[in-house]
Parts: structure tokens; sequence; C-alpha cells
């Protein structure tokens, strides 16, 4: 579980620049986790939470957005979850 106050998925449909980012993220399919992982992802679970130095939806609101990794890892005979958060400045930089 996050503890990210206030977040919530973040979908094309709220415009401005999260719909931009959410759409280009979306046009990635795949991307590298920078947690414990080091995994590639599917795009599939793009969230964010309120921030000021977020992008901002239609409404003007800003958003940290980010995609979440659930990648399972099996290590010493435990098994975990990467459950790390990629931000987009890290996809959009590298």
């Amino acid at each position: 579980m996050n503890d990210n106050i206030g977040e919530k998925e973040m979908t094309e449909e709220m415009g401005g620049e999260v719909g931009e980012e959410v759409k280009r993220l979306k046009s990635l399919q795949h991307i590298e986790c920078h947690g414990i992982c080091l995994d590639y992802i599917s795009v599939l679970d793009i969230r964010g939470y309120p921030h000021d130095c977020g992008l901002k939806d239609s409404t003007g609101k800003q958003w940290w957005v980010y995609v979440h990794c659930n990648n399972k890892i099996e290590r010493n005979g435990k098994t975990r979850y990467c459950d790390y958060n990629t931000s987009w400045g890290k996809i959009k930089n590298g």
C-alpha cells in the first residue's frame, strides 16, 4: 500500500500536462523500473498524487505522476514485490 495522500489513477481525460504525459507513457508500453527489481515493466498502473512541482491537469491542479511496479521478486526462498514508483521525470530523462 502506498502512503501518498490523495493518490489516484492518472488518465488522459484529466487533460492538460497530466493527460499528455499519460498518453506519452502509454505509448512507451514498457519502461525500466528504478526500484529494486531493475526490470522492465508494463505501463499499466499510472498513478499520481497532489504535488506543488507536479504536472498540471486541465483544472490547474498539480500532480506528481509515476508508474507503479508490481514485479514479484523471489530471492532466498522469500517472495516480495518491488512496489517502486518510477516518476515521470525519471522516465522522461532516462
